[in-house]
């Protein structure tokens, strides 16, 4: 199946490439994707002589709708980022020498993991975290609760959760040299991704997101390096779409939306991914929902931005086409 002749798509980054996954779209040049991240609000905090910046988090699954689930990823997480109100499973230093019960990896007699009592300080400096009010852990009981994919992304949450609580609310920055790191990955994905070598891109762009962890730790970064996840997921979606990969890309593409939901790259990728997942579908219940969840995503771009406004309006005529629409 060789659908990439003859249409246009939009770029990695600045990167200056043709073809698209959708048919007759016009050919569009693609601007950066250092854009000014308007869902956050920065105040000052005075402690002492030092003033510091705190990072409120607000409207995290903003505009367009949220999805439900798609495959194996959860896409509709009210108040993500946010404590509301539920302290019972965070911690303050003062509150260390608090007994809770460490669940081990070994088993007794009845085929039971083993539980012996620690405190909350030990817990915190072997590198446990909260399964449940009062249980510790290591990652590997997450996974043996939800599954290796889904544990890591609930072991990630709860770790940054935790550090968020105990920072009062400040977001997450990594280290300088963490971040370099994984904007090396990143720029070497570009490079690979202008001359055509997709699965290498893909390899380095997924090095760069585990690197800074994943957008279920995404969800606590500081704006900048939230803006740089969100930029590595969006390009996976497009080495996805150019390796015939559409589900992955619909994963990929919400993974970003996530961390922000008015991202326009990742609005017509995931679009895009829809559209050429259904393409040689018999129209069905699922068929007419993902299509429509697209629609959603296309007119959220044509009504609030300029930028990719006449892609958009061309991905809204195939998704109507898709449903029988006129």
């Amino acid at each position: 199946m060789d659908r990439w002749d003859e249409i246009s798509v939009q770029d990695v980054d600045d990167a200056e490439l043709m073809l698209c996954p959708v048919p007759h779209l016009v050919e569009s040049q693609d601007s950066s994707d250092d854009e000014d991240d308007e869902r956050f609000h920065y105040i000052k905090m005075n402690d002492g002589e030092e003033e510091e910046e705190v990072v409120v988090f607000e409207d995290l699954t903003a505009t367009p709708k949220s999805w439900a689930t798609w495959g194996e990823e959860t896409y509709l997480q009210e108040g993500v980022g946010r404590d509301d109100n539920n302290t019972s499973t965070y911690y303050c230093h003062d509150e260390r020498e608090r007994k809770v019960t460490l669940v081990l990896s070994s088993k007794d007699d009845n085929g039971q993991f083993v539980r012996e009592p620690k405190t909350l300080g030990w817990c915190l400096a072997h590198g446990c975290e909260e399964v449940k009010p009062g249980v510790w852990a290591k990652s590997w009981y997450f996974t043996f609760l939800y599954g290796e994919n889904e544990g890591r992304k609930v072991w990630m949450d709860t770790q940054s959760r935790r550090i968020v609580k105990e920072r009062g609310g400040r977001a997450i920055e990594l280290e300088f040299n963490e971040m370099d790191k994984a904007m090396t990955f990143k720029e070497k994905a570009r490079r690979d991704f202008q001359r055509g070598q997709y699965n290498s891109a893909l390899e380095n762009y997924q090095k760069a997101e585990e690197i800074i962890g994943g957008h279920a730790k995404g969800l606590y970064l500081v704006a900048s390096q939230r803006g740089e996840l969100v930029k590595i997921l969006s390009n996976q979606a497009e080495c996805y779409l150019r390796l015939n990969k559409f589900d992955i890309a619909l994963v990929k593409a919400s993974s970003a939306l996530q961390l922000d939901g008015k991202h326009i790259k990742s609005l017509l990728r995931r679009a895009k991914a829809i559209i050429m997942g259904q393409m040689d579908e018999v129209p069905n219940f699922q068929h007419t929902i993902k299509v429509s969840m697209a629609l959603i995503d296309v007119q959220f771009v044509i009504d609030r931005h300029e930028e990719g406004r006449e892609e958009a309006t061309h991905l809204r005529e195939t998704l109507c086409a898709l449903q029988g629409w006129k």
